[in-house]
Order: structure tokens, then C-alpha cells, then sequence
């Protein structure tokens, strides 16, 4: 990004919390534009005019999507989150839909990158439930009683309401601006991969 002349800053963990503070107030006070950074600024990030969130990869937890893009969208403007979903992740992000009770829309690639892989998330659930079962069987995990290490799905029902209202504030188009302000979540680059683009927009 920085190489394409983008005004970028970056926000991860292995910075020290003074120049955490650097960059939030380089961000939020328009000095910088666009913000790459892990889920340290998923939650708890009060910046008004981002227009749009995009996510490299897809939110292993739908609570953390719902965050990630209530990035966006506050005060009562308008924002937009798009979403890299790669083929093996597909499953996820139905996951994901699931948890909010709608469909988000998905966007065709750019001609120029070629056509996408077909949306076909139910292929690649069977898979990871077929491996998930081949990988307890050797009893290796017997004195865990089943349990797993999941986490409780009970936060996830009491806050299903709010997400899927917050969802419906982000979905938004993003508003007009002459700098428009984004943020995008970045953890692992894999430039060979063909990625297939889904935006609630």
C-alpha cells in the first residue's frame, strides 16, 4: 500500500502502547487515511468517519465480524465492509450469515483477476467436520469429556439482536467524502490465492 502512495499507518500488538497512541490520533485526526491492523482495534475504537472496513480474511468468530465492521457506519453516517473469502473458508462465512439471519451480498471479481470460485459453503463444512472427527477418534482427547475447548453458545444467543441490528446500520453504502478514512483487518498474505468477494453493501 505504501509503495502504491497510499497515506497507510499500521496498528498490531508488537507496537509499544505509546505508539499505539501515535497512530490512533494520527488516524483519527486525518493525518493518516487508511489503517491496516490485526483484531487489536476490532472492539472498543470510537473513530466517527470511517467509511469502510475491509477484511483480508474472514473472522474466525461471527461476533468478531460484527465488530470488526461496527468499525464503521457510527454516529448515524453511512459506511461499508467488504470481505476477502477464500474457497476453504467458505464455511465460515456461511457461519457467519447464519449468526446474523440474512444473506450478504457478493460481489463479482474484477475482470481482470478472472472469475472467482462459486459460493458453495455446505462442500467445504463436510470437510472440516470429516477431518474434525478423523483427527478424535485416536482417543487422544478422551480425558476432555467431549468438551473440546468450544466456547459457551449462550453470549452468542444474547447478543444475536444486537448484531443483527448493527448489521443493518453497516451495511449501508459509504458515504461521499473528499478523504474517506478505512480500515482494513490484516493477518496473513497469500498472494497465489484466488479470493471471491463478499460486501454488505
Amino acid at each position: 500500500l505504501k509503495a502504491m502512495k497510499l497515506n497507510v499507518i499500521e496498528m498490531h500488538s508488537d507496537l509499544e502502547q505509546s505508539v499505539r497512541e501515535e497512530v490512533m490520533l494520527s488516524f483519527k485526526s486525518g493525518q493518516k487515511n487508511v489503517l491496516v491492523a490485526t483484531d487489536i482495534v476490532a472492539r472498543g475504537i470510537d473513530i466517527e468517519d470511517i467509511t469502510i472496513v475491509i477484511n483480508y480474511d474472514v473472522p474466525h468468530d461471527p461476533e468478531d465480524y460484527v465488530h470488526r465492521i461496527g468499525r464503521t457506519a457510527r454516529a448515524g453516517e453511512k459506511g461499508s465492509g467488504i470481505t476477502f473469502v477464500e474457497e476453504e473458508e467458505q464455511w465460515r462465512f456461511a457461519q457467519i450469515e447464519e449468526f446474523l439471519e440474512k444473506e450478504i451480498d457478493k460481489m463479482p471479481l474484477p475482470e481482470a483477476l478472472g472469475a472467482g470460485p462459486e459460493y458453495h459453503p455446505e462442500q467445504f463444512k463436510k470437510k472440516k467436520k470429516s477431518g474434525h472427527r478423523r483427527k478424535h477418534n485416536g482417543g487422544g482427547n478422551a480425558k476432555r469429556n467431549g468438551k473440546g475447548g468450544h466456547r459457551n453458545g449462550a453470549g452468542k444467543n444474547e447478543h444475536r439482536d444486537k448484531a443483527k441490528a448493527d448489521h443493518k446500520v453497516h451495511a449501508d453504502h459509504a458515504a461521499a467524502s473528499d478523504k474517506p478514512r478505512h480500515a482494513k483487518n490484516k493477518h496473513r498474505h497469500h498472494p497465489n490465492k484466488r479470493k471471491e468477494v463478499s460486501s454488505q453493501a
